[in-house]
């Protein structure tokens, strides 16, 4: 971060200094930056008054950017990052610690929620984002509030609901790479106690990529998802909200891959004579005979009930969401092939009673939450004829089942109409049931399965269970300023390696993860609330982090790192000097290492940064609006920059082939909106400078060096959309 995010919020506020001295007699403060409602805490709260770390994009916010998934609203994030090996295994991070768990019996340590519903399995937490009224990331333990806990944070999607008269949106992007995609969301009425809204999204491209062999493209993708709500209301105070989903999706690649450095040789002796890239153009790449594909479908549906005793509220969720994934990587040169299957059954039921008392003065909430999960995790390894490697191959399977169980509860009061002082609290329990069937035949089996003469069959179980809290005083002086210090517990639960080698590593569990954070914020409207101004330091200690590494063999291995310290801060600011010109900067600076770490060759890593950790990030953008002119409509600027420092992807950190490195994106879009705004014309591009951002690194393995995977290209298009 730097000198940049300083500079940029020093320039900010100069302008915002003098424009409020030369139009500070502007009564209807038609230039103050308008509010957020988020739900944090459970119960709506402008932005600005809630004592936590949190950023908020409102939907019409995603649509003007362009943002499809959860990746791009990462990218705006202070001190978050997103990673993928593919669309399978999303990697989510915040404030360093990583979502990530391969495999069956594997927990994340950032929750991801959608309308309240737990997305507990890392392979349905890419799917597609449509009709969205906001989203909030969260920063920091939670879980007071909250069903399922969470040591890292909360990523949660907030859909739009029904409205109460006729009416939608629809919204068509035609561009660059064969894009079209395609938005609805209508309103339909039912009847007077009866509202539906139904949306759907229809979305295709051609590959980004070329195989160099053939000039095929390569990871087209297509997808289309729908969502019917329903709101039924009985009576004055009980409402029932049912949600019906579905995707459906089809790649013809998973994520093509290229050498680190192509100018070096990929793979060599023992395993094959020298292979090079054919090409140094990140997006010209060697495939196999076949290529690879993924497929993705999530279907599920959950009922919302809410009833209102006038002293309190009752709200019942009940969630049941299935999915399916069957994806094949075939790697270049076809060295080391899997076909990985991926299925999970999840129900979840929360219930929460909250209230107010003593006059208002103290807001109060108490829930139980109940987790049932069925996954199933296989896949079948084999190598191409072009290596040595080709003979080998592993034949995986595993399942587990889990139950989570979590009683919490929150009091807030306000000791007087400036400071309040809220206490919380959580029990978290969790028990697992794996069983893992892993078979490995060739000559290099013992990569995989230590003795490959057998299979490794096992069957085992246990649990965990932890109580946690958060306790936090917030102090209001003026409707301006609020400042707030916390300290909060989270609470990650343990599980099974995916890929044993042996029969001990496969029935030996790795603990929970547990963290203290202690954090302080100021929250301001400054300049007739023409800035808001946050800034949040924090202080997390973490014991048994739970850290996956690959072996020298390329096998992922989970262990617990005794403990490590990780310490930022965050910036994150809106201004709006004039009513024509919107500015918004978001920044984090963050130093994380271990305490006390010793990794799978015996190495002490003690004082080493933690890995897939920025040590920056920076997120700006700019909304410039034409002056209205009777007839002429409004002609709208807006322009997005988001970059980072380098990351390491392993402790410690691979200086030659293992440090994703930093990136610069720029994104661009000029609209029309006529004087009716009941619709929109825009033309955009992404990623301005063409910059091929590195999303994932892989294990070297047997190879020279490693491979690794590039976020899209220089993209462009128009955008047509309809309000009405």
């Amino acid at each position: 971060m730097g000198k940049k995010s300083y500079l940029l919020a020093g320039a900010m506020t100069l302008c915002l200094a003098a424009e409020a001295q030369a139009q500070e007699s502007d009564p209807a403060n038609e230039r103050g930056v308008s509010e957020i409602v988020v739900t944090a805490q459970r119960r709506a709260e402008a932005l600005q008054d809630v004592p936590l770390a949190i950023s908020a994009v409102s939907g019409s916010d995603l649509q003007d950017r362009g943002l499809n998934d959860v990746r791009d609203i990462l990218a705006l994030t202070p001190g978050t990052a997103f990673t993928s090996y593919n669309a399978a295994e999303p990697v989510l991070s915040v404030r360093g610690i990583a979502s990530g768990g391969e495999g069956a019996a594997s927990d994340s340590g950032v929750l991801m929620m959608i309308d309240g519903e737990v997305i507990s399995r890392d392979f349905m937490r890419s799917a597609p984002i449509f009709d969205v009224e906001r989203v909030e990331v969260l920063r920091g333990p939670q879980g007071t509030t909250y069903g399922r806990n969470a040591t890292g944070g909360v990523f949660h999607v907030i859909n739009r609901r029904p409205g109460d008269t006729a009416g939608g949106d629809l919204s068509l992007d035609v561009g660059t790479y064969g894009t079209i995609k395609f938005d609805a969301g209508l309103d339909i009425p039912i009847g007077p106690s009866t509202l539906s809204r139904f949306a759907f999204q229809y979305s295709r491209r051609d590959g980004y990529f070329e195989d160099v062999a053939t000039g095929r493209e390569v990871d087209d993708r297509a997808s289309l998802a729908g969502r019917l709500t329903i709101e039924q209301k009985f009576g004055e105070n009980v409402t029932s909200t049912l949600r019906v989903h579905g995707s459906i999706e089809r790649h013809d690649d998973t994520s093509p891959l290229k050498a680190y450095d192509p100018t070096l040789p990929v793979l060599g002796p023992p395993f094959s004579d020298e292979i090079f890239e054919p090409s140094t153009d990140p997006y010209k790449i060697m495939t196999t005979p076949g290529g690879s594909f993924f497929d993705r479908d999530i279907w599920g549906v959950s009922n919302e009930l809410v009833i209102d005793f006038g002293w309190s509220k009752l709200t019942s969720l009940t969630s049941y969401r299935h999915g399916d994934n069957h994806f094949f990587q075939s790697s270049p040169l076809a060295y080391n092939n899997l076909d990985v299957r991926n299925n999970a059954k999840v129900f979840t039921q929360e219930i929460r009673l909250e209230g107010e008392a003593a006059n208002d003065s103290v807001y109060w909430i108490a829930g139980v939450f109940y987790l049932d999960e069925t996954m199933r995790y296989g896949f079948d390894r084999f190598g191409g004829a072009a290596t040595n490697f080709g003979p080998t191959t592993q034949q995986l399977r595993q399942s587990s089942n889990a139950q989570g169980y979590g009683v919490f509860g929150e009091v807030a009061w306000d000791i007087t109409p400036q400071l309040t002082l809220t206490v919380g609290g959580r029990y978290s329990h969790d028990e697992k049931d794996f069983a893992i069937d892993s078979r490995a035949q060739g000559p290099f089996a013992e990569f995989f399965v230590e003795d490959p003469s057998q299979p490794l069959i096992a069957a085992v179980s246990d649990s965990w269970g932890k109580p946690t809290g958060r306790a936090s005083l917030q102090f209001r002086p003026s409707d301006a300023f609020m400042i707030y210090g916390a300290v909060s517990q989270g609470y990650k639960s343990g599980g099974f390696n995916s890929e044993p080698l042996n029969l001990v590593s496969a029935t030996t569990p790795f603990d929970e993860e547990t963290v203290r954070n202690i954090e302080a914020g100021v929250r301001t409207k400054l300049f007739d609330n023409r800035l808001h101004l946050n800034l949040t330091a924090f202080d997390m200690q973490y014991d048994d982090i739970q850290v996956s590494a690959f072996n020298s063999n390329s096998v992922e291995i989970t262990t617990n790192a005794a403990s490590a310290t990780i310490r930022g801060v965050e910036i994150e600011a809106v201004a709006r000097p004039s009513r024509n010109l919107t500015l918004s900067l978001g920044a984090a600076r963050y130093d994380g290492e271990f305490d006390e770490y010793v990794d799978l060759d015996g190495n002490d890593l003690a004082g080493t940064r933690l890995a897939k950790m920025p040590k920056w990030t920076l997120a700006v953008s700019a909304v410039a609006d034409s002056p209205h002119i009777a007839g002429a409509g409004v002609v709208r600027l807006r322009a997005d920059y988001n970059t980072r420092s380098s990351i390491a992807n392993d402790a410690p950190a691979d200086r030659e082939f293992g440090i994703r490195k930093g990136k610069d994106i720029v994104d661009l879009r000029l609209a029309w909106v006529p004087d009716s705004g009941k619709w929109e014309a825009a033309v955009f591009v992404r990623n301005l400078l063409d910059k091929a951002e590195m999303n994932y690194v892989f294990p070297q393995g047997i190879l020279e060096q490693r491979f690794v995977s590039y976020g899209p290209p220089r993209t462009w298009g128009a955008n047509l959309s309809f309000h009405f």
